[in-house]
């Protein structure tokens, strides 16, 4: 087992309160409202469109919006664990071919996501299952901020958009494991505006770490020791 922690990496085999740490992550309540804020605007979608096949190919300016905005956001969350891992490059060229490169720190294409058994669609998402070998299907297409010719408008569907939240929704757990299910629980606006009033509409099943990968440590006993949390590309 592991005696010091990855940056922005959670594994199993101790108590995960070193993710709420300052030192090894300072945005995780900004991260958590940020997602928050964006799987609302998803279920008022699926409100208005329903959940059928036909439905989940809707596609439309909301659709759109909604897919830049979480692609931005999942893009942002790759960069800022590349970074506190100290990857090579400019951030501002990192793409994907360089956040798949967290495929061995993070395990990230044997994420699990579960949707509610009511779902018209599959109840069970694998976002990066095969992420090493080429983009998936839900993150291509080009989300440019300005106004976009309307067959993009088009391709931008609903079913998009919820394989991209699932994926968010993963990448965010495989930093601050199950932390983030305490911070995304309900709670009503006066508390945090942006959060849930309801349960969030995905449970993630994480990987299955070796002995040898999994943590070790008593975050208490090293947490004041200088370098505590280790650059995976260092």
């Amino acid at each position: 087992m592991l005696q010091q922690p990855y940056c922005r990496a959670w594994r199993p085999g101790t108590s995960d309160k070193y993710c709420l740490d300052r030192s090894y992550a300072s945005d995780f309540h900004d991260l958590c409202n940020e997602y928050a804020r964006l799987e609302n605007k998803l279920r008022n979608l699926l409100a208005h469109f329903g959940t059928s096949d036909s439905a989940l190919k809707a596609g439309g300016k909301r659709v759109y919006a909604l897919l830049r905005e979480v692609r931005y956001e999942l893009d942002h969350n790759f960069a800022q664990v590349l970074k506190a891992n100290r990857y090579s490059g400019r951030r501002r060229d990192w793409t994907w071919d360089d956040f798949k490169k967290l495929e061995p720190l993070l395990h990230m294409s044997e994420y699990e996501v579960s949707l509610p058994p009511c779902s018209a669609y599959p109840a069970r998402l694998r976002p990066f299952l095969s992420w090493e070998r080429e983009q998936p299907e839900w993150y291509r297409g080009n989300y440019r901020l300005f106004i976009a010719e309307k067959e993009t408008y088009e391709n931008a569907t609903l079913e998009n958009a919820l394989n991209m939240l699932a994926g968010l929704y993963c990448v965010l757990y495989a930093q601050f494991g199950t932390n983030l299910a305490v911070a995304l629980r309900p709670r009503t606006r006066k508390e945090g505006e942006g959060y849930f009033t309801a349960q969030s509409i995905f449970s993630v099943k994480p990987p299955c770490f070796s002995l040898e990968e999994q943590y070790g440590f008593q975050w208490e006993a090293i947490k004041k020791k200088k370098g505590q949390c280790v650059p995976f590309f260092s």
